[in-house]
């Protein structure tokens, strides 16, 4: 009788399901830790690359285990269906080794966001919510997020100096942009959404979210009213208008600081480009330079890739790209750069370096403005 229990005990079937989750155990429980305490502590984790590169047996015993709890399960389900068939009473024999295979099985098949969801409804949004965040709206992970945000994390927090919706409309992500901004994000902290057009192609949600999204290539604006070309430049019009065909911009109105500016000429003006110059002397030269509008079809770069630039929202949702005056060893002038129709459209404006950039922002979005409401000259 001792002899049969010895030979019940050490039966094949239940020697290898314990090998395999000897085999197995370690790194699951592993990656389980990655994706519950560690991923909490310190943010989302790339699961297993520490274990790939310092422990690489650990991982290759941990997917023959894996393999094995499958083939295990698999012959120990056969085996009962086999007595069952039979009509004989099961004995199941290894059942709480199976139920162990069984609890291994689970834990690898339970998905990263359903582990951060359980860690995060037990221990609330940890350290690195605003990260987890990010996370789950870049993969689509919804249930996730909702959790987070269900945890007060901020819907416009930080990770990495990026919000989520600013992420997301780098991506063109226009699933994770709406459901952000349904949850009460801010475009308007948000720069990236400003050139998503999609986002305001559904009415209803237009409606729902009345908020300054613009595009990077807009239709050409056409004129409202008649609205007379600012002094000095009238008389450009006509030079470049017998050269280009490309629609001419210029602005209706200048800031009083550039009253004196006697005079304005046609630098360049071909097929697909044009550049007007202003001066406060008709002399030219660098020293009486005042301000210039240029345009270019076939420019090598989008506003957007200029350096040291910040995103400015114009007339018709244009929007625009600033740069204040910079001084070295000479002073630069204030740009204002924007696109309409493939064409980038660029404004200079040589202001005075004791006038404070948002006095200079506010001046030259002005000028920008009003070229753009009059349309096309």
């Amino acid at each position: 009788m001792i002899q049969r229990k010895v030979l019940t005990a050490l039966n094949p079937l239940r020697a290898f399901g314990l090998g395999t989750i000897l085999l197995a155990a370690p790194m699951i429980l592993e990656i389980v830790y990655e994706e519950t305490i560690l991923t909490w502590q310190s943010g989302p984790q790339m699961l297993g690359f520490t274990v790939a590169h310092v422990f690489p047996v650990l991982l290759l015993a941990g997917f023959l285990g894996g393999v094995g709890l499958h083939i295990f399960l698999l012959l120990w389900l056969g085996a009962l269906a086999k007595s069952l068939i039979r009509r004989q009473t099961p004995r199941y024999a290894g059942r709480w080794i199976a139920l162990a295979a069984s609890l291994l099985l689970a834990m690898i098949y339970i998905p990263y966001q359903g582990w951060i969801i359980f860690s995060v409804t037990s221990a609330g949004a940890g350290p690195h919510g605003e990260a987890l965040l990010q996370f789950a709206v870049a993969d689509h992970h919804w249930q996730l997020a909702k959790s987070l945000l269900q945890q007060r994390v901020p819907v416009d927090g930080e990770s990495n100096q990026r919000s989520p919706l600013n992420t997301s409309c780098e991506r063109n992500d226009i699933d994770a942009a709406r459901f952000l901004i349904s949850h009460g994000a801010e475009i308007t902290k948000a720069p990236e959404c400003w050139s998503v057009t999609q986002l305001m192609s559904n009415g209803e949600f237009a409606t729902q979210h009345p908020l300054p999204i613009a595009s990077n290539t807009p239709a050409a604006p056409p004129a409202e009213k008649y609205s007379p070309v600012a002094e000095p430049l009238t008389h450009t019009v006509s030079q470049v208008k017998a050269k280009s065909h490309i629609p001419l911009l210029l602005p209706s109105r200048l800031p009083v600081a550039f009253a004196k500016t006697t005079s304005a000429g046609v630098e360049l003006a071909s097929e697909d480009g044009y550049s007007i110059q202003m001066n406060y002397k008709p002399s030219g030269g660098f020293a009486s330079f005042a301000g210039s509008f240029l345009a270019d079809a076939h420019a090598a770069y989008k506003p957007k890739e200029i350096p040291n630039v910040e995103p400015v929202l114009l007339d018709r949702d244009v929007v625009g790209y600033f740069r204040s005056v910079s001084c070295g060893g000479s002073c630069a002038p204030a740009n204002l750069w924007w696109e309409i129709n493939g064409t980038v459209y660029q404004i200079q404006l040589k202001f005075p370096p004791d006038l404070s950039e948002s006095e200079q922002k506010r001046e030259i979005k002005d000028v920008a403005n009003s070229a753009i409401a009059a349309g096309p000259r």
